[in-house]
């Protein structure tokens, strides 16, 4: 994963989608970009999924047409919002990190899966916490070094 703004997050689908946990939110967020990721990687086997803090949502990131505007040189095959969890979002600096006994963090993530396989059913711009873009590897460039 690198970062290439500090509004912008590029993940190579080939590597699993990392972030810094505060708490459950985090969790959720992993696993709704990680079933993205994985459905990305099973239909082009190769490209950057490029993310962004939505702007619609919590006033701070990009609008989706702010990114692909930003990314205007870049071949983008898909589009769209990921990270939508069906309930109201913390206020903004509310993000002190909490430590979750384990069975709770394991029950979590057993109710986000089931939630994350429903998310397209009230994902929209002003509920969901992330825009992406996700750009298809060039098959004339040459390969990037493995970091």
């Amino acid at each position: 994963m690198d970062t290439s703004d500090n509004e912008i997050t590029a993940v190579d689908i080939q590597n699993s989608y990392q972030t810094e946990i505060f708490g459950l939110g985090e969790v959720y967020e992993i696993m709704s970009i990680e079933r993205l990721r994985k459905k990305l990687l099973k239909k082009y086997f190769a490209g950057k999924l490029f993310l962004s803090s939505n702007k619609k949502h919590s006033g701070r990131g990009m609008t989706l047409d702010d990114l692909k505007k930003y990314l205007y040189n870049k071949k983008i095959v898909a589009s769209g919002f990921v990270d939508c969890p069906p309930w109201p979002s913390a206020p903004l600096g509310h993000q002190e990190r909490e430590n979750y006994p384990y069975p709770i963090v394991l029950l979590a993530k057993s109710i986000f899966f089931i939630l994350i396989l429903f998310e397209p059913l009230w994902r929209n711009p002003q509920r969901s916490h992330m825009t992406y873009c996700f750009s298809k590897k060039d098959e004339n460039s040459p390969p990037s070094p493995k970091t």
